[in-house]
């Protein structure tokens, strides 16, 4: 809820007199609650992927992720790649879905290769899609563009299943979260989509140092893994806040923004370089595909093809 965003960072800055902020993970309120952290030059590292809030001008605001902009691009290129030509969207109603796939949608009409046979919506939190998915497997579609939450895209995946449509479904790092591979179970194989990243089944199949030490310190705290990758997000956007404090030597703002302007950061997303700007630090990210209930990668699945 944007308005609730706003009066927390309005008491957080007035009241608290916070030196950074770290959240929120929907880009809406990362863009309404600017409007107050950007004249209180207060530096905000926001976890939304919408590409909405960057390159606008912020001067305060970051992301410690990277954008949903570059996911939608590697998942029409994995449409391409897997020979799709007839394309059905199911789609939340929030801003960061309805963006997520109206992108797509264009790259598919500017590109010429495919063409989109249906189109529909649900709210979040719903539980029955019976009546889109019959809508969308009447169309003939060759793949599915699902866009949501973690917690709603599992259940289409599944519902879609039984309903009888056996060919991809696409998407981006929603599909990423565990509630999907859980929420789906063995229906989620020939699922693909872009991220970031994405949290494995245990410690061990961490995919770098960096986050396999996360990882381990997580479990230890926690008791078990994170149930989404949003973790991730606010793990990097913690550590470049703080170390960018102690670099700048200061709790001043315009200081602090400098430090994160002029130096680079490592974090399980990578290496971060905020210096032209925009808001963005990192601009890598990988196609995977679920197979046999297992996160791989889209190449190495083709591999084997």
């Amino acid at each position: 809820n944007t308005e609730i965003s706003v009066k927390n960072v309005t008491r957080l800055i007035e009241q608290d007199h916070v030196v950074g902020i770290v959240g929120s993970h929907l880009s809406a309120s990362v863009l309404a609650t600017s409007d107050v952290s950007e004249p209180a030059h207060v530096v905000q590292f926001g976890s939304g992927t919408s590409a909405i809030w960057t390159n606008i001008g912020l001067s305060y605001t970051f992301r410690p992720t990277v954008s949903s902009a570059l996911f939608n691009n590697g998942c029409y290129e994995a449409m391409v790649t897997m020979g799709a030509t007839k394309i059905a969207t199911l789609s939340a109603e929030t801003e960061y879905a309805q963006l997520a796939t109206q992108t797509v949608v264009d790259l598919i009409k500017k590109g010429g290769k495919m063409s989109v046979v249906a189109q529909e919506g649900y709210t979040s939190g719903d539980t029955n899609f019976s009546g889109q998915i019959t809508k969308m497997i009447a169309a003939k579609p060759d793949g599915v563009l699902i866009n949501g939450g973690g917690e709603d895209l599992g259940k289409i995946v599944k519902q879609l299943r039984m309903q009888g449509y056996e060919g991809y479904i696409y998407g981006i790092e929603s599909l990423a979260d565990q509630q999907t591979l859980e929420l789906a179970g063995e229906y989620a194989d020939k699922v693909i989509f872009a991220c970031c990243y994405f949290v494995p089944q245990s410690v061990e199949d961490a995919q770098t140092d960096v986050e396999r030490a996360f990882l381990e310190a997580y479990q230890a705290e926690y008791g078990k893994l994170p149930v989404s990758e949003v973790a991730y997000r606010a793990y990097d956007g913690m550590n470049i806040l703080c170390k960018a404090i102690e670099l700048a030597g200061s709790t001043d703002g315009e200081a602090i923004r400098e430090a994160v302007l002029g130096n680079k950061f490592t974090g399980i997303a990578g290496t971060f370089d905020f210096s032209d700007g925009s808001g963005e630090g990192i601009t890598s990210g990988t196609t995977y595909i679920i197979e046999k209930g297992k996160i791989i990668t889209l190449d190495s699945y083709l591999a084997k093809q």
